[in-house]
């Protein structure tokens, strides 16, 4: 084992070639060039997702901010009973939105039944098995 060693401790590398260091260098040149322009592309992106976030932040507040004074035209022709009745069911719909959720009744779960542990006796082995000694006939 020692010769070996020793052999190849003496053996020398051989030159890398210099047609294979170009191409190389021109694949590492080649990758720099579209991870600029990826990264030139993702900023740009993140500029106009950005910029959308910031539109639409401003319209929900605005939305939020602003009262509403008078009905829509199908609320104003409705019948007042009709709409005190749809005004109640909102109120109660938003009641039970906002109301905090019920806790259901804890059930501890149900243990497992544990399972027995397979035997420790080995499996045979394919190199214990005894070959064949007659192959069966080629038809």
């Amino acid at each position: 084992m020692k010769d070996i060693e020793q052999q190849l401790a003496q053996l020398k590398p051989k030159p890398i070639p210099a047609q294979w260091r170009k191409d190389i260098l021109a694949a590492a040149v080649d990758a720099r060039d579209i991870l600029e322009k990826s990264r030139k592309r993702s900023w740009s992106s993140r500029i106009a997702w950005g910029s959308l976030a910031a539109v639409w932040a401003v319209i929900i507040s605005l939305h939020c901010t602003t009262e509403r004074t008078e009905l829509s035209p199908y609320l104003a022709k409705m019948d007042p009973v009709i709409f005190q009745e749809y005004w109640r069911q909102q109120q109660q719909l938003m009641a039970e939105l906002l109301a905090p959720p019920s806790m259901p009744e804890f059930i501890p779960p149900r243990k497992a039944p544990v399972k027995q542990p397979l035997p420790a006796t080995p499996n045979p082995r394919s190199s214990d098995r005894a070959l064949p000694t007659k192959y069966p006939p080629m038809v």
